[in-house]
């Protein structure tokens, strides 16, 4: 029983070091979390509120996506529809993104893979890395 709870008690110590240790950059820069709205075609009601949402996660050179099961990808415009700064696309495999480092408030829009449209606006703030200050 004491070799049991020694091998446990190894086991958990050794745990942390080793497979909670990941060189993703993402993990330490803030993060904000949006929800974008699908567009309802009701005309008869134009100010109904939207039903339908999508999660995004991001931040400075990082978006990603919590991804229902009825969705299997999206294509990605920041920015303005006819001059985006960046399009992209994601999946269920890979519903993460690297962006380039943008500031401010800008509009993004998520197509489906049925056509359906999302649509919110994501607030970029400045990130200020503690290790950067003398």
């Amino acid at each position: 029983m004491k070799k049991l709870l020694l091998l446990i008690a190894f086991a958990t110590l050794l745990f942390p070091a080793g497979y909670a240790r990941d060189d993703n950059s993402h993990q330490s820069k803030p993060k904000d979390i949006t929800r974008l709205s699908r567009n309802s075609n009701h005309s008869n009601r134009p100010n109904k509120p939207a039903m339908y949402y999508l999660p995004c996660i991001y931040g400075i050179g990082y978006l990603g996506f919590e991804l229902p099961d009825e969705i299997q990808s999206l294509q990605i415009t920041l920015g303005d529809e006819m001059f985006p700064v960046w399009e992209g696309y994601v999946n269920k495999i890979s519903p993460e993104v690297d962006i380039p480092p943008i500031i401010g408030e800008t509009p993004i829009t998520c197509e489906d893979d049925r056509g359906r449209k999302y649509h919110g606006i994501l607030n970029f703030k400045e990130y200020k890395d503690p290790s950067l200050h003398l």
